[in-house]
This record gives structure tokens, C-alpha cells and sequence, in this order.
């Protein structure tokens, strides 16, 4: 009996999964035993991440995170207030010189 209560235990720390957080508040969790399940465990937390942050959890800070037994590890995190743009294109050389210097004369 007392084996049956060890081996639980040791189930229990030996559990990895990883989280997906809405403020700090567990929404979603995907477990893994393996390198492949562990892969597919990270791409249906981030497809899930995808799909709601920006609709259900859209003023939320939401996080990933990797727990292994008893550690937690963030891997991901993005903030409401950090806005998604796309870079416009890149300026021409003649805008990065320097300009002419000046010639200053006193009258």
C-alpha cells in the first residue's frame, strides 16, 4: 500500500504540461510524456493562444507556461497594451544623412 502512495507521489512530480494563462489565472492546460506529444502539446497551446487573444481574452495579459513537477517556467507572454503593427518600408538612404552643415556668419 505504501509503494501505491510512492508511486503516486512520484507521478505527480514527474507531470509535465504546459498552461495557457488569462491574468495569471490558469485557462488551458496540455500534457505531455514524450518529445512528440511535448511538441504537440506547445503547438495546440499556442494555436489556442492565437485563436483567443485577441477576441475572448483581448485585455489580458496571457501567458505560457511549461510546468515540470514543481517548476513553472514562462516561455511566452504578451500584454494588452502592446500593439501589433507591421514595419512600413524601410527609408531610403537619402532620409538617414546627416544634413549640410550650415554656414553661420554674423551680420
Amino acid at each position: 500500500m505504501l509503494n501505491y502512495w510512492k508511486d503516486l507521489v512520484d507521478k505527480a512530480n514527474n507531470s509535465t504540461w504546459f498552461e495557457l494563462r488569462a491574468n495569471y489565472g490558469k485557462v488551458a492546460a496540455f500534457s505531455y510524456n514524450s518529445d512528440t506529444q511535448r511538441i504537440e502539446a506547445k503547438k495546440k497551446v499556442f494555436d489556442l493562444l492565437e485563436a483567443t487573444a485577441r477576441d475572448l481574452y483581448r485585455d489580458k495579459i496571457m501567458q505560457v507556461v511549461e510546468v515540470n513537477g514543481m517548476q513553472e517556467k514562462v516561455i511566452h507572454e504578451e500584454h494588452p497594451t502592446v500593439w501589433d503593427f507591421e514595419w512600413g518600408p524601410e527609408p531610403s538612404t537619402e532620409a538617414i544623412k546627416p544634413p549640410k552643415p550650415y554656414d553661420l556668419t554674423v551680420l
